[in-house]
């Protein structure tokens, strides 16, 4: 009234067109709930996707409430308070209402989803130990070889356990992952067949060392196992290919004793400063073999001199008997 006593009705009616309307107690309350509550399922769900926000607004506030409340707590929520029509309010009420079923879904494939993630990476670490302790400290790449070779190339969940790498987590883009866990599975493929060729290479030169420790012990001098492993080596090397003779060596039993590589290496080189001992070895072998070839001809010769000897004097004595 003193508004429009001083300026007038145009000035009146401009001012009520442009005056806030005085929030109510109750949407001052409502709003203030809205806030609270999206605030506590921000803390709670950082990663819950923002088309769900006021979804899971909603069931906490009817899960301590009545359904009335809400729908009064949605009315003022940050989009309804955008919506000028009363029936747009509403009928985003209602259609936050309808996400329900589908968010419950979602909500159970995120819970899976995070129980699966937290057994794959158990699955991870448990193999990542395993490896170390077999093969020491391994870089990223290599180490995520390993535990993709364990756990072979068509596991159901290799992907699953193999995103669970410091190095894939790493990764910016879900295609650089990807990427990554593809060039891995292919590195570990190969070596899987690198290794399959070595372990055939290694049962043959076993079996082809075998064959030659039985040769080489078929002998009248006992040979130790040095100088027995010594003549394999010189057999392999000089009528076989050169590298024989290590190849072989390294499948002995000896050998396959040792763990540490500079051991076997070193073993190896051990063997071949046995040469020598062992040529002399093989001509005293020679040489006993020779003399036992002699002595035998040498006893049968004498027999049989010693027969044709009895045979004679059985002739004469006959014929002095008859004379």
């Amino acid at each position: 009234d003193d508004l429009i006593k001083i300026s007038g009705p145009l000035a009146f009616e401009k001012a009520d067109r442009d005056a806030k309307p005085i929030e109510s107690t109750a949407n001052i309350h409502y709003r203030t709930e809205y806030n609270r509550i999206a605030n506590q399922v921000r803390k709670d769900i950082p990663d819950l996707a923002p088309e769900y926000l006021d979804v899971e607004v909603y069931l906490r506030a009817i899960s301590k409430g009545e359904i009335k409340d809400g729908d009064r707590i949605l009315s003022q929520s940050d989009h309804a308070r955008t919506l000028k029509d009363p029936d747009q309010v509403q009928q985003y009420i209602e259609q936050v209402k309808a996400k329900v079923p589908g968010y419950r879904q979602y909500k159970q494939d995120i819970a899976t989803a995070k129980a699966q993630n937290t057994k794959d990476r158990k699955a991870y670490e448990g193999l990542a130990q395993s490896v170390r302790t077999e093969m020491g400290d391994l870089k990223p790449g290599p180490l995520d070889v390993e535990i993709c070779i364990r756990l072979t190339l068509d596991n159901p969940n290799l992907e699953g356990i193999l995103a669970q790498s410091d190095w894939v987590k790493s990764r910016p883009t879900s295609e650089d992952k990807t990427i990554y866990i593809q060039s891995i599975q292919n590195a570990a493929s190969q070596v899987i067949q690198t290794r399959e060729a070595i372990q055939a290479q290694q049962a043959q030169d076993r079996s082809d060392y075998e064959t030659l420790a039985k040769r080489v012990r078929n002998t009248p001098v006992q040979l130790s196992t040095e100088l027995v492993d010594a003549q394999i080596h010189w057999i392999a090397d000089h009528e076989g290919k050169p590298g024989d003779g290590d190849r072989f060596l390294s499948q002995s039993d000896r050998v396959r004793t040792l763990k540490d590589p500079e051991q076997v290496a070193a073993y190896i080189e051990h063997i071949k400063t046995q040469a020598p001992q062992y040529q002399q070895q093989r001509i005293d072998a020679a040489k006993a073999q020779a003399q036992a070839q002699e002595q035998a001809i040498a006893q049968a010769a004498e027999g049989a001199q010693r027969d044709g000897d009895q045979v004679m004097y059985q002739n004469f004595a006959t014929k002095v008997k008859k004379k």
